[in-house]
């Protein structure tokens, strides 16, 4: 059946209390979809793996700043416009 719920203010999870930490995952046999009209802030203390079986677009409407990477890897390309802009 279908699932609904409505958060009228905030809403804040933790998920693993203590030292030893705790895993959130997730399985979604269809689509993910968001709308978020403000920002979007995080930190991730680790390495980020994502495999996309299929394309991927983003459009930035915006600025992208690269402060520092040690190395960008691409597998394959049509076009790559790579600009870096050094301050």
């Amino acid at each position: 059946g279908n699932y609904t719920q409505k958060i009228h203010k905030n809403m804040r999870t933790k998920i693993g209390l203590g030292e030893s930490g705790g895993n959130l995952e997730e399985e979604i046999k269809g689509n993910h979809g968001y709308n978020i009209s403000e920002n979007i802030k995080g930190r991730i203390g680790g390495d980020v793996d994502i495999t996309t079986e299929g394309n991927e677009q983003k459009i930035n409407n915006g600025t992208i700043p690269i402060n520092k990477f040690t190395m960008f890897l691409v597998s394959k390309i049509d076009i790559l416009e790579l600009y870096i802009l050094n301050k």
